[in-house]
């Protein structure tokens, strides 16, 4: 059985995270995009598409940032999908670990 394409579309943006790939990253969102974050941190949420993938490209220079996937969840009957990660901060010596 071929994976849903949620789950596909995941695995892309992922993988652009973690290769820093602007094109990649932009092509997994709409222009207009949100990312929102727990309060707290600085310059939150990140808007647009071009933000968006600006500031993980900045995490990897500058983090070490790479992310695992722990999981997927996709729902079978409504358009809805969860990911348990992992954020490994190698320049800091963190990790953290969430969902969205």
């Amino acid at each position: 059985m071929a994976e849903h394409r949620h789950a596909q579309t995941i695995r892309r943006y992922f993988a652009a995270c973690n290769q820093a790939d602007y094109d990649k990253l932009v092509s997994c969102f709409t222009p207009d995009a949100v990312h929102y974050f727990l309060d707290g941190l600085p310059d939150i949420p990140w808007r647009t598409a071009h933000t968006i993938a600006r500031k993980w490209q900045w995490c990897l220079e500058n983090l070490g940032s790479q992310w695992t996937i722990e999981k997927i969840l996709v729902s079978h009957d409504s358009d809805e999908a969860v990911i348990e990660w992992t954020h490994c901060k190698s320049k800091l010596g963190t990790a953290l670990r969430g969902d969205e």
